[in-house]
């Protein structure tokens, strides 16, 4: 069912970004409809579980920006915020899609939402240069000067000032601060952290670029995307070959679509990059699109109307090369000391996963342990977070997300609701059962479940219907079943 589910998001989400002009409403309706959008959220909102409140904050820069402010309603002290430190390209505070036969769709709504029904506050802020806009896909009107000051230097900068923003309402004085880095804004948090040591108190880190972004952009445009999405249906050996008997044993019809000779077009035994690169050129393919110094040499030139005829997502030289010139979170991960979570998907297209493993290697070679890596397999570069707008339920990567989230904010006492109708199994003879291990936080009453694969899981244990008695953590069968298998 999750595959069923993956191969479909992956379509569908393929046709948001490429959905015919026609498909969309008429541009009289795409206005009126984002006009009264905008309107509702930009004007001060409140409803039974959160406020909202957009704050125009000025940077180191002195540049003024746009960020929005969920926080649980009431006029209580929140515990904890998250602050989106954004992900790469314009987007806005909203994040606005347009899906055929559901409609306009704000991801930053269903972050917002879900944070302040569960009484944590959250923060998302526009990109640099960037509003609301009626233009599909993405629904923003970019001002060029201000975009051209979309640098991570200076994103960081702006992720301070969110942060002192924050600082300066009374309720969230002494909330807790998780920083959330998707993409690019994965790079963003660690650096911040670098910069900025001691104020932030948690790092959550999705799709995160673990090698320099030279690196990664070369790997993207020279075929590897391609080719690690194959890892998933074909055998590979270590050097990321595919031979002819692994290739039949895979599906080849469908996933290749033409016999092992036809495509072995280097005729060396194997299908390899190289052998994509070739059939992509005899297919007449734009060179750009699989000779990734082409786009390098354009970078390097600063040729930025080039990027905006060519590169799929409007970014700048400047970005670019302020990106290559960081250090990779390789080294700087290692050197950072807070809690940060990672969670990676085994089907990002943009960065591969086996440099996170080589990551987690490096830093259980060195003893650390503030960091958690959790590998989802099945998942995408954003961890499949379009399944709310197309299934009404998360996937098991943004839950993830929401439970590292919660398991560090100590629950409300209360007692127990035991479900008599259905057994209890004690969670860590359960998990030792499927060669797990388990630790137990009273302090957050969450336990962390590590399976025999590595991947780890926090679970806290009210929100599933369990229960502490006499130090043993009862959880009900059920889910038991349902986490283990």
């Amino acid at each position: 069912m999750k595959r069923i589910k993956l191969i479909v998001t992956v379509f569908l989400l393929t046709m948001v970004m490429a959905v015919p002009l026609a498909a969309y409403p008429a541009n009289e309706e795409i206005e009126a409809l984002l006009a009264a959008l905008v309107h509702a959220i930009d004007s001060a909102s409140e409803s039974v579980n959160e406020r909202s409140e957009i704050l125009s904050i000025t940077s180191t820069d002195g540049y003024v920006f746009q960020s929005r402010l969920t926080i649980p309603a009431g006029d209580g002290p929140v515990a904890a915020i998250v602050i989106d430190t954004g992900t790469s390209g314009p987007n806005t505070y909203l994040m606005t899609r347009y899906v055929p036969g559901i409609g306009f769709w704000n991801f930053m709504d269903f972050w917002a939402n879900e944070f302040a029904n569960n009484g944590v506050a959250f923060m998302t802020a526009n990109t640099r240069g960037v509003t609301h806009g009626t233009q599909p896909p993405f629904f923003v009107e970019v001002d060029e000067a201000g975009y051209l000051t979309y640098l991570p230097s200076n994103v960081v900068e702006d992720v301070y000032h969110m942060l002192r923003t924050v600082r300066e309402n009374p309720r969230l004085a002494d909330a807790k601060i998780f920083l959330i880095g998707m993409s690019e804004g994965a790079q963003i948090s660690t650096l911040f952290e670098y910069t900025h040591p001691g104020l932030a108190d948690v790092l959550l880190l999705t799709g995160v670029p673990i090698t320099n972004m030279y690196d990664v952009v070369h790997w993207q445009a020279s075929g590897g995307a391609v080719m690690m999405m194959l890892e998933d249906v074909f055998e590979m050996d270590e050097y990321g070959r595919i031979n002819r008997d692994a290739f039949y044993a895979g599906p080849w019809e469908t996933a290749m679509g033409a016999p092992f000779d036809v495509l072995d077009l280097n005729e060396d035994g194997f299908f390899t990059v190289e052998d994509l690169l070739i059939l992509w050129h005899l297919q007449g393919m734009p060179p750009h699109m699989y000779d990734a110094q082409i786009l390098l040499d354009a970078i390097e030139r600063g040729d930025d109307e080039w990027m905006r005829e060519n590169y799929p997502i409007l970014l700048t030289s400047g970005w670019f090369q302020e990106h290559f010139a960081l250090r990779p979170n390789m080294d700087l991960i290692p050197e950072l000391y807070l809690p940060i979570y990672i969670f990676h998907g085994t089907l990002d297209a943009n960065v591969h996963v086996r440099y996170v493993r080589e990551l987690y290697a490096r830093l259980q070679e060195l003893g650390r342990a503030n960091v958690t890596v959790n590998i989802f397999y099945g998942h995408n570069h954003d961890l499949n977070w379009d399944f709310p707008a197309f299934f009404g339920e998360m996937s098991e990567g943004i839950q993830a997300i929401f439970d590292a989230v919660f398991a560090r904010i100590p629950a409300p006492a209360t007692e127990p609701t035991i479900d008599t109708t259905q057994p209890y199994v004690p969670l860590r003879l359960t998990a030792y059962a499927h060669g797990a291990t388990v630790e137990w936080n009273n302090e957050t009453r969450a336990v962390i479940v590590t399976d025999s694969l590595g991947a780890v899981r926090i679970i806290n244990v009210e929100r599933v219907g369990g229960f502490i008695e006499n130090g043993t953590v009862w959880i009900p069968s059920g889910f038991a079943v349902e986490f283990f298998v």
